[in-house]
């Protein structure tokens, strides 16, 4: 990558990137008093390439500049979830009522013909054809390259879109991209490789013959719906109508079967009104064919069906070129704009193939670089296409645009694929590896994404280049919520509970920042579109808890927007629009078994520093412990009607004897009186094999008499035990280890299984279980009658929030907060 100076040319008032020539921005003279305001020189330096493909001058939006005046040194910002990938606007995609529609012509809500994303579990069974709704249509400028196909046709995407293919010789279907890289893309389409078609495109225009066709299909037609596969048949005497009949098939280039009916020996009773004789039948049974014979002849019987939902897809048993078209040639073409199509089952046909539905902080990034002597920038992208893409579309274009007064001053000193050096000693440096070396500001892109796929790289990055980073530098970890649970999702909402409790963040603690649908100004109806929608009672409700909780009031233009997404959306809407941050992780939080009992005691400000313990009240240990497992413990503290959660102990390479005496010595120095029973879990009566001793008789000789709570006979009984308890539990978040602590409580989870992406019915077997499993023997103890304490613990009032006066006349009051568009 040459310098700026080089690689854009003065062309008469204009510039060239990328082989494309733009109209150079009319450039004012410098207010130079105004130079050492960073809101103002973003808000009118900067120039960058629109998504239209122009050059027009950056502007902040009110997001953005919400942003810039409350960030703080370290930074992570939830995204709304985006999953699609681009093709040319003049690229046809089927409609579910069989029309080519230009795929920059689709309208959010149509229908379009579609195939399952994934193969279906189980040994045999194939991908199905399914009705899929339009949920977007967007525009970017990207580099374009060019596929043509053995048949002829050609494809015009970028490099990330996914194409259902195979390669040489293989048997299996799968996504496959020109770079490799995308949605669910297992490896790259190259010459001599094929994609899988399903029907080619048909002229749209309608014949008087196509009509005719249609109206014998609906008069001596027959459907077989139901059949494998489905079958139209048309039944005729010979003579001039089958001959018309014959020759329209042949013209058309169908290959339908032809079968004779032999009626003479039929009794005149069981004659029908085609009567004696031969009877001829002709039948379309290929699937690639039935889509092209039903648009074109448009009979009436199939008028708004879907005849191809839930069947295999077309050409399994034909000629190989039909189902599975080769790739000829692949070339690049260049930028041009392209259209971002997304679907309810993220698939689509275009042109007959299956195919697969992705600038504040680098202008901020350039603008520190251009005005801080020796500042280091680095960004971290998920993909190494995408690094190459950052530096020269979101660095170098708005440089090069940059007032020539300021590039004088500030030149370029060096630059090459990956770090472009200024005259004044800044750099900015692009990379995919964890490890980036020292730098006054770190940007990981798509970090959730990151931590899915390579959570090796993601705790490279976390490990090695946020430490890294200046003390008073700044950090930006910005990403969808991709995935279940993760680095990304545990930061993320470690720093939501930080700002939903008021803590006071240090320089190293990071700051969480969400926008919610509704501060997009572009998320509303016009008054016309508005007026024709209808407001439920349930999605009323809705609205006044999320006007309540936010401080906001939403226009009914708004509301209607949102109705209209929620119809397309249905049930992933709060997760593509949400309007709390735990509507984006709500495919994530699914999986955990504490997280909204947990975000209820830090909304009801359940999580108090210090102060807690009564000196005259026992505290009571609860473990989780077996034979070669790692130990965790409780400290809890039985007050009036609600447990005070005082402390947590963790340990995995000591003995009994080690964690006993740690254990007195953490109650010691708090000045806690320990109970004179320790609640264990079942399996301390196991016997140790190298002893033959059980735990229980172990840890007596230790000085620790040990009650022990029966095993339950399910596992959730005793989840459910717990979450019951945490509703009557304060918790000290000074205490010792409590923060550990109650990040187990936080990331307890169900196993994810990979091979069928869902949630297994069970726990997942790690360090948060054993501090789950330690809270979950307190709760099990304590709803089993103990003997802790005679006085009832009452339930509390849901309509104090959770919160009631206690026997010793203690209130404690709600005290959360639910700003949810940005905690600042």
């Amino acid at each position: 990558m040459s310098t700026p100076e080089r690689y854009f040319e003065d062309n008469g008032g204009s510039i060239v990137y990328n082989g494309r020539t733009y109209k150079k921005p009319k450039l004012k003279e410098l207010a130079l008093d105004k130079l050492a305001d960073k809101e103002w020189r973003l808000d009118n330096l900067y120039f960058i390439i629109n998504e239209d493909g122009e050059l027009v001058r950056f502007r902040l939006r009110p997001i953005q500049k919400h942003f810039l005046r409350n960030m703080w040194y370290r930074n992570i910002i939830l995204k709304s979830r985006q999953h699609g990938f681009c093709c040319d606007p003049s690229t046809r995609v089927l409609t579910a009522d069989l029309k080519w529609v230009r795929i920059e012509d689709l309208k959010v809500g149509e229908q379009v013909v579609a195939v399952d994303e994934h193969k279906q579990v189980g040994r045999g069974k194939a991908r199905k054809m399914r009705t899929a709704t339009v949920e977007a249509v967007g525009e970017v400028y990207d580099h374009a390259y060019k596929i043509t196909m053995s048949d002829g046709r050609e494809l015009i995407c970028n490099d990330r879109h996914p194409w259902l293919g195979k390669a040489r010789k293989a048997t299996d279907l799968k996504w496959r991209s020109i770079s490799g890289k995308g949605n669910n893309v297992v490896g790259k389409i190259k010459e001599g490789f094929s994609l899988r078609s399903i029907t080619r495109p048909w002229d749209e225009d309608r014949t008087p013959e196509d009509g005719w066709m249609g109206g014998m299909i609906d008069g001596e037609g027959t459907v077989a719906k139901q059949e494998h596969p489905m079958k139209i048949t048309i039944t005729q005497r010979p003579g001039k109508i089958w001959d018309r009949m014959d020759e329209y098939a042949f013209l058309n280039g169908y290959e339908p079967t032809y079968e004779k009916d032999r009626r003479y020996l039929k009794p005149k009773e069981e004659r029908t009104c085609l009567g004696n004789g031969i009877i001829n039948r002709l039948s379309f049974g290929r699937m690639e064919e039935l889509f092209r014979l039903v648009a074109k002849t448009r009979p009436s019987k199939l008028e708004g069906t879907r005849f191809w939902e839930g069947r295999e897809l077309p050409g399994k048993r034909s000629a190989a070129e039909i189902a599975n078209v080769e790739v000829v040639k692949i070339e690049y073409i260049g930028k041009q704009r392209l259209i971002d199509l997304q679907t309810s089952e993220k698939t689509f046909i275009a042109e007959g193939f299956v195919s697969h539905n992705t600038t504040f902080i680098e202008i901020w990034k350039l603008d520190t670089a251009i005005f801080t002597k020796n500042f280091k920038g680095v960004i971290i992208a998920h993909k190494k296409e995408d690094a190459s893409e950052i530096l020269s579309s979101k660095v170098e274009v708005p440089y090069a645009n940059l007032h020539p007064d300021i590039v004088a001053r500030v030149g370029i000193k060096s630059s090459n694929k990956s770090m472009i050096e200024f005259s004044n000693g800044s750099s900015i440096k692009v990379t995919t590896s964890g490890r980036s070396g020292t730098a006054q500001s770190l940007h990981v892109s798509e970090i959730g994404y990151t931590a899915k796929h390579r959570p090796d790289v993601a705790q490279e990055i976390k490990l090695g280049s946020l430490p890294a980073v200046h003390q008073k530098g700044f950090v930006f970890f910005e990403s969808t919520a991709d995935g279940a649970g993760g680095m990304f999702f545990d930061m993320s909402m470690k720093a939501l509970n930080d700002s939903r409790e008021g803590k006071k963040l240090t320089p190293f603690d990071f700051k969480f920042f969400f926008y919610a649908w509704f501060d997009k100004p572009d998320n509303v109806l016009t008054d016309e579109d508005a007026d024709v929608q209808v407001l439920t009672a349930e999605m009323d409700k809705y609205f006044s808890e999320v006007e309540e909780a936010a401080g906001i009031t939403l226009s009914w233009n708004q509301k209607a927007w949102y109705i209209v997404q929620a119809d397309i959306f249905e049930d992933k809407m709060k997760q593509e629009h949400p309007s709390t941050p735990e509507e984006a992780f709500a495919n994530s939080g699914e999986g955990f078994y504490f997280l909204k009992q947990m975000g209820d005691a830090r909304e009801q400000g359940r999580l108090i520093s210090g102060g807690m313990p009564h000196s005259n009240h026992p505290v009571r240990t609860y473990w989780d412990i077996g034979v070669n497992d790692p130990a965790t413990c409780w400290f809890i503290q039985r007050v009036g009607v609600y447990y005070h959660v005082l402390g947590y102990y963790e340990d995995t390479d000591n003995g009994m004897d080690h964690h006993i005496s740690q254990v007195k010595f953490i109650a010691e120095e708090r000045g806690w009186r320990l109970a004179d029973d320790w609640i264990g879990p079942h399996d301390m009566k196991k016997r140790n094999p190298g002893n033959s001793k059980t735990l229980v008789k172990e840890c007596a000789g230790y000085g620790a008499k040990f009650k022990v709570v029966p095993k339950v006979p399910n596992k959730i009984l005793s989840i459910q035990a717990a979450r019951r308890m945490i509703s009557m539990c304060k918790f000290d978040k000074e205490g010792p280890n409590m923060e550990l602590g109650m990040s187990r409580m936080d990331n307890y989870r169900k196993e994810w299984n990979k091979q069928t992406m869902t949630w297994a019915d069970k726990p997942r077997k790690d360090m948060a279980g054993h501090g789950a499993d330690a809270f979950q023997c307190f709760a099990m103890y304590e709803e089993s009658g103990s003997d802790y304490d005679t006085r009832p613990a009452a339930q509390p009032d849901p309509r104090n929030h959770g919160m009631q006066p206690n026997a010793y006349g203690e209130s404690s009051p709600a005290q959360g907060n639910n700003a949810m568009r940005a905690f600042t």
